[in-house]
């Protein structure tokens, strides 16, 4: 069985894919695949967005995600498409976030 932690990302992959449709994107989850991205989101005249969700057990954990995650990319920066980390902290539903 699988533990909390990765239980608790795969719901928060599952309620961003979501709220990605709802806003009229195609959505596709890349679920087990210890790539780059969680989610790839696609919609007419809008840059592709590769979105990294995170849950995490604290604001200073996600404070650090966010600021390593526009130092360092997983990627290079392309005017392509376009890199996001989603992280939310346990207990709390707000949803932070940082384009690259």
């Amino acid at each position: 069985m699988p533990n909390a932690n990765y239980l608790a990302g795969v719901r928060l992959e599952r309620a961003r894919k979501k709220h990605y449709e709802a806003e009229g994107y195609t959505v596709v989850r890349a679920s087990g695949s210890h790539g780059c991205y969680d989610l790839v989101c696609l919609k007419s005249n809008q840059l592709p967005l590769a979105i990294q969700c995170k849950y995490v057990s604290s604001m200073a954990i996600a404070t650090r995600l966010l600021k390593g995650f526009v130092g360092s990319p997983p990627l290079p920066p392309s005017r392509t498409f376009c890199q996001r980390l989603e992280a939310q902290v346990r207990g709390s539903s707000q949803i932070y976030s940082i384009d690259v």
